[in-house]
């Protein structure tokens, strides 16, 4: 399925799903990479976590601390100097993307915006010819 066909089926997905494919596409982008950190692995489990949790902002503060967050705070040195660059802009403009997804219209009405982030995030994985995930 191409980028196109998967944002129509995403569009009539919840935040929730919307979260949990964007957090797939960083997985993804991470593993053909082959980027591993602790932080990137904390900021997954707490993505995936949006399922379970009972109270968004709840779970949008938590995410607000991790390490790495996706909120212009500055990338772990320890991951900064694992990556180039031009990898580290764009690791650093997917994160933030695929944070968004999730928190952009958390406190406010619907908008298009989680799926423009999905869109940036899915053109990411394909500038570097890696297959986009599949919807669950």
């Amino acid at each position: 399925m191409n980028r196109n066909e998967l944002l129509v089926k995403l569009a009539s997905c919840s935040i929730e799903s919307k979260q949990l494919y964007a957090s797939s596409c960083l997985r993804r982008y991470c593993q053909i990479k082959d980027i591993s950190h602790p932080a990137i692995t904390e900021l997954l489990d707490h993505l995936d976590s949006i399922l379970a949790s009972q109270n968004l902002s709840v779970w949008d503060a938590r995410g607000a601390l991790l390490g790495l967050n996706g909120r212009g705070d500055p990338i772990p040195e320890s991951l900064k100097s694992a990556l180039s660059e031009e990898g580290l802009n764009e690791f650093a403009v997917l994160v933030d993307s695929v944070v968004e997804v999730g928190i952009v219209d958390l406190y406010g009405a619907s908008t298009d915006l989680p799926l423009k982030f999905l869109d940036k995030t899915m053109q990411i994985l394909e500038k570097n010819k890696i297959h986009l995930p599949s919807i669950a």
